[in-house]
């Protein structure tokens, strides 16, 4: 009887490892945001669920089968598209109030 190689374990890259770790990260956030002890810890907890999450919109929009560098190169695209709509976002409130008047 033949013996059955064992299936090829492939390494996991940048992307998808990052992806990963911000899913466990997001919800230790949502762990920090529930508890009832501590105010500095809540307020923590939604600092990181921010920051998390613009990562996860970065991370959740790069193919999971790119390296360092080209992940890095999506991240800095992503964060760039994000400044410039918060950018964008209140230079219009003013102009947005103005025809609401």
């Amino acid at each position: 009887m033949a013996s059955v190689p064992p299936p090829e374990k492939r390494e996991r890259t940048f992307a998808s490892t990052v992806q990963l770790a911000l899913i466990f990260l997001l919800a230790l956030s949502f762990v920090l945001i529930t508890q009832r002890f501590d105010r500095q810890i809540y307020y923590w907890g939604v600092f990181l669920l921010i920051v998390f999450t613009l990562l996860q919109i970065a991370f959740g929009n790069i193919p999971s089968e790119w390296n360092f560098a080209r992940s890095m190169m999506g991240l800095v695209l992503a964060a760039l598209i994000i400044t410039g709509l918060v950018v964008l976002s209140i230079a219009l409130v003013p102009t947005l109030i103005n025809l609401g008047r």
